[in-house]
């Protein structure tokens, strides 16, 4: 399990995910299915609140894949569990929420 973050890196972070705060969120977790939702908060551990989620996942069936969709509505998504975390915007609609997200993630092109 993931400790807290000291107040110093929590209140950046705060700052970082409060420009997320509402928008649509596409995260992947470990085991290959695609959370859709919209972004509520994040816990001093990193898990993620989505609400008006959407699991998508791929399914095979008799050697045909198929693509399907659920309802889920409020989720948690454990740090331990996501494997990314895409936000769904149309380009260059909302540059500071993907600069936001970017910093989240630790990626060197947040800037």
């Amino acid at each position: 399990m993931a400790s807290p973050l000291d107040s110093t890196a929590r209140s950046h972070l705060a700052e970082e995910a409060a420009q997320l705060l509402f928008k649509r969120l596409k995260v992947t977790v470990k085991d290959g299915r695609e959370l859709i939702g919209d972004f509520q908060c994040m816990d001093n551990y990193g898990n993620i609140i989505l609400a008006n989620t959407v699991e998508e996942a791929v399914i095979e069936r008799r050697g045909q894949a198929s693509r399907e969709e659920r309802n889920m509505g409020l989720v948690l998504i454990p740090i331990e569990q996501r494997q990314s975390c895409h936000l769904q915007v149309k380009p260059m609609e909302d540059v500071a929420a993907t600069k936001a997200l970017l910093r989240l993630e630790g990626s060197p092109n947040a800037s």
